[in-house]
C-alpha cells in the first residue's frame, strides 16, 4: 500500500510507502543503486536500515531543515 502524494518533507510532493509494504528495504545495501544513490529524492540520507527502499522515499529518513530553503526555519 501507498500513501498519496503529499508534502513528507524536501521540495516536491512525494507518495510515502506504508507500513509492510515490500518496497522497503527492497534494494540491498550492497546493491550498487543502493550504494551510489545515497540519498532520496528529498535529500534524505539513505539507506535506513538493512537495505534501500525502492522508490523516491527512504522511510524513516530524517533530514535537516535548518537552511533547506536558504533561511534558518522557525
Amino acid at each position: 500500500t501507498m500513501g498519496s502524494l503529499t508534502g513528507n518533507g524536501g521540495p516536491t510532493p512525494t507518495i510515502m510507502p506504508a507500513t509492510g509494504n515490500p518496497a522497503i528495504n527492497n534494494v540491498p545495501a550492497a546493491n550498487v543503486i543502493c550504494t551510489s544513490e545515497t540519498t532520496d529524492q528529498r535529500g534524505y540520507a539513505r539507506p535506513v536500515g538493512p537495505g534501500c527502499d525502492s522508490g523516491s522515499v527512504e522511510v524513516g529518513a530524517t533530514g535537516d531543515i535548518i537552511f533547506q530553503n536558504g533561511f534558518e526555519l522557525d
